[in-house]
């Protein structure tokens, strides 16, 4: 739920800024369980600067929305908007034969059991405005962060940063 509120999808808070508002960014998004999610993983924070913005704006905008979901409970009505497009989500990833036996074999492999699966939905929908503030502050913090930024030759002269 907190990587859809941040940054998932054009509804979500980083794309309506960066891209949609501000158009610094070509793209902007958010995504948890890279590179996998079988074990202990990385939120992956990223976008696509547009012509004339540097990464250097785009973190600090990042930094800026993190910061209000640290401090502030989200609306009512983007959680819900959040969890209707998580049980979307979901049910799409089922609704097939193989679909639903990969998620079968997904929840049995990662989640416990395969019994799992079917208590998704009530899981998504347990999550509270708290709980996405408690996340946020728990696991986006610039102590944990690495941020990188893939600059051209040129653009790395203009700037004089560090590194290839």
């Amino acid at each position: 739920v907190l990587a859809r509120v941040f940054g998932q999808g054009r509804t979500s808070r980083l794309y309506e800024r960066l891209v949609k508002k501000e158009k610094s960014a070509l793209f902007a998004g958010a995504f948890p369980e890279f590179p996998g999610n079988k074990y202990p993983s990385l939120f992956i924070v990223f976008a696509i600067p547009n012509s004339g913005h540097t990464p250097d704006e785009i973190e600090k905008v990042g930094w800026e929305e993190i910061k209000r979901l640290q401090d502030d409970l989200i609306d009512a009505d983007e959680l819900a908007r959040v969890k209707t497009e998580a049980r979307a989500e979901f049910f799409r990833g089922i609704e097939s034969n193989s679909g639903l036996a990969g998620q079968l074999a997904a929840f049995e492999t990662l989640r416990g059991g395969w019994e799992e699966l079917f208590k998704e939905v009530g899981r998504i929908e347990a999550v509270t405005r708290e709980d996405v503030q408690a996340m946020t502050r728990k696991y986006l913090q610039r102590q944990n962060a690495t941020i990188g930024a893939m600059v051209t030759e040129e653009r790395r002269a203009e700037t004089g940063a560090q590194g290839k």
